[in-house]
């Protein structure tokens, strides 16, 4: 019998993969929007949603020149981690309507994404 070595890779939460690739994106010239989807109670006990159902996490910006403006909406999740029904509804609208929406969960992703869609990083 062989003994099964554990696993030692590190498992990152969604939050430590939204602070990385924030931190990236920013370092790139973006600027992250976090984006808010929620029921809010009021004082007299009613409730409205704030944002959409399904929304991503974030829109993220970006222009070197006036006028220029680029934009993405990014979903983070854990390594591993799907996207809820809501959230493919949502994604796949947005998609057909003709915005760039990424589902992104790891800096490795981001990185591929990044040089996919807006070109390697060049230094000035």
């Amino acid at each position: 019998m062989t003994a099964t070595k554990p696993d030692k890779r590190v498992k990152l939460t969604e939050a430590q993969v939204t602070d990385q690739c924030c931190t990236l994106l920013r370092l790139r010239g973006w600027r992250p929007i976090r984006l808010q989807s929620a029921l809010v109670t009021r004082s007299d006990g009613g409730r409205y949603r704030v944002g959409e159902v399904g929304e991503p996490d974030y829109i993220m910006l970006r222009s070197e020149d006036p006028g220029d403006g680029e934009f993405f909406f990014c979903e983070f999740k854990a390594p591993g981690k799907k996207t809820t029904p809501a959230q493919d509804i949502w994604h796949e609208q947005a998609r057909h309507e003709g915005f760039l929406v990424v589902t992104i969960d790891s800096l490795d992703a981001m990185v591929e994404f990044l040089d996919a869609n807006y070109g390697r990083l060049v230094r000035r």
